[in-house]
Order: C-alpha cells, then structure tokens, then sequence
C-alpha cells in the first residue's frame, strides 16, 4: 500500500527532482485567482458557467471591456472619498489618468511582462517617487513657477525641464529595477506639471498606492474567473527551456569510415 502510493506521487511529478511550484501547496480554488494552474490535471474551464459556452476571443473582448469598466470605478470611488484631493482641488478629479492605460494593459493586455504585478505597482511607485523628487529639487530654483499650461513665458520657468527629466529619469529606474510598465512615465509627468499633484507631494503616493493595489486585487479575482489566466508571473518571468544539443556523429562517419567508405573506395 506504502509502495503504491509513493509510485503515484512520483508519476504526478512533471520531471524527477523539479522544484513545485509554491502556489501549489494553497488549495486550488484560492491558487487559482494567483494565477496558478496544476497542468497535470489539464485545461482549466471557466469558472462562469456561461463563457464555457463561448469562443475564448470573444470571452477575452467582454472580460477585458467588463474588467476596466469595474476598476475605474473602483478608481473613482477612491478619489471621491479621499480628503486630500479636497484639499488642494476646488474641483478635485475623478480619476488619475494614467491608470486608464493601466487598466487596458492589466484587464486587455495581460499577457504582457508590462501588466504583471510587479511592473504594474513598481512601475507606478517608483515612477511617481522619482518625478516628486526631482519636483522638489527643483522647487529649490527661483524661477520655479507652479504652472501647467503652456504661454509665451514657458520657456524661461523651469517646469517643462523637470517635467523632461522627470520623466526620462523615472524610465531609468524602472529600467534598471525591471519593472517597466508605460503608465508610470505617464503619472511622472503629471506630478511635475500639475500645480494641485504638486502640492499633494508624498501624500499623492499613498492615493496612488491605494488605487493600484485595489485595481490589482480586482484583476487577481476578474481576470481567472473565465479561461484566462493572471498572472503569469509575479517576480520574473519563467526562463524557457535550453535547447538539447545535437548529438555528436559517429566517429566512423567522420573519418569516412562508414558504409559508404568501402563504395568510395572502389570507385577510386
């Protein structure tokens, strides 16, 4: 009995001595929405009964569409009940705009590096940190002027250079911490150019934390509950197989010393 079970957990395991995966030791209903799925047990159906019944591309439009339509919401909600866009905005905004190209990219793009969890939040943090930072460095320069449009006198402020290097040093960092996600040279510029974000300052990144992290939980529960899958990845992406060497050709074949080699031969 102790011998048959073992011989059915060796079977079970796709490659003798390969590392499980940590997500597989969760039961599958809560790996499943981490973006685990046990490919030994096959293809994963979906887990609302009517898209079971529907082609995959088409399940992809309305989930995608359905997935963006919630999360700005959830956005929004965020925004409107927050005191500290009140604070600084008579007429504070909705939404943070950037995020927009952040929902197209987690809920209809998902199979990018550029939507897993790790680009989405650390390229919008680290992104937002560095252009603040540079906005207060140069808030140090007499000719700063809080300003967001564009005159004749734009040229002798200083904000259209942050605003540049703002955004050129927020795609270094996330170049060099590998978490590149678009959105967040999007969300640089708006920190340094829009006076009310400015005076936000640090108190802008826990707004902007709270709403990635709430459009991030949505997309861990949206996106597999039909057929597809998120994430792929959480750290890094999965380095794909080495290809297996040729084999080497017999000696005799090379020395010519094969088969052919007596027929060579005797046609000499």
């Amino acid at each position: 009995m102790r011998d048959h079970s073992r011989s059915r957990l060796v079977s079970r395991s796709p490659e003798r001595g390969a590392p499980r995966h940590p997500l597989a030791r969760l039961p599958p209903f809560v790996s499943r929405f981490l973006g685990y799925r046990d490919a030994e047990a096959g293809p994963s159906g979906a887990l609302i009964p009517g898209l079971r019944h529907v082609p995959q591309r088409v399940e992809s439009v309305i989930m995608s569409a359905l997935g963006c339509f919630v999360a700005i919401l959830l956005v929004e909600s965020i925004l409107i009940g927050s005191p500290l866009f009140v604070e600084v905005w008579a007429n504070p905004p909705l939404v943070i705009a950037s995020l927009g190209a952040t929902a197209v990219l987690v809920y209809g793009t998902m199979e990018s590096p550029l939507s897993q969890p790790r680009n989405v939040l650390g390229g919008q943090m680290l992104s937002a940190l560095t252009s603040i930072c540079v906005v207060q460095l140069f808030k140090l320069n007499p000719h700063w002027r809080e300003t967001s449009s564009a005159g004749p006198g734009s040229f002798q402020d200083v904000v259209w250079v942050a605003a540049a290097l703002a955004m050129a040093l927020s795609q270094l960092v996330m170049d060099v911490t590998k978490t590149i996600h678009p959105p967040g040279g999007a969300t640089a510029l708006l920190i340094a150019t829009l006076p009310a974000v400015d005076t936000l300052a640090w108190r802008f990144l826990l707004e902007l934390f709270a709403c990635v992290t709430v459009m991030l939980g949505w997309a861990f529960l949206w996106n597999n509950l039909g057929r597809r899958k998120y994430p792929l990845f959480w750290f890094a992406a999965p380095t794909p197989p080495k290809p297996q060497p040729k084999p080497d050709p017999p000696k005799d074949v090379e020395e010519g010393k094969g088969p052919a080699g007596p027929a060579n031969g005797h046609a000499k």
